[in-house]
């Protein structure tokens, strides 16, 4: 079966904020608020979505590692976080 990861480390792979990623993959339908919990869609679970139990954490959504953020296109400004500079000095050490 293929490793699994919640929405919020699908973020941290993808290179983008957790809030990013939730608020995409609901404005293109994968999933949805049912009484301010976040829950999948039928599109959500076509697209390989499901859900695991944790005692700390309780019921949350899971995606397969490899999900496809093409097919949600996630479109995002760069954050002082993610942009990563180098100086002429580091470059020269390169």
């Amino acid at each position: 079966m293929e490793k699994q990861v919640s929405t919020t480390a699908l973020a941290k792979l993808s290179g983008i904020s957790s809030k990013e990623l939730f608020s995409t993959l609901s404005e293109k339908g994968f999933i949805h608020k049912v009484d301010n919990v976040w829950a999948l869609t039928e599109q959500g679970e076509k697209s390989g979505g499901g859900y695991k139990q944790s005692p700390q954490y309780g019921k949350y959504i899971v995606w397969p590692e490899t999900f496809q953020l093409a097919s949600v296109t996630v479109t995002t400004t760069p954050t002082a976080e993610s942009v990563k500079l180098i100086t002429a000095t580091a470059l020269g050490k390169a």
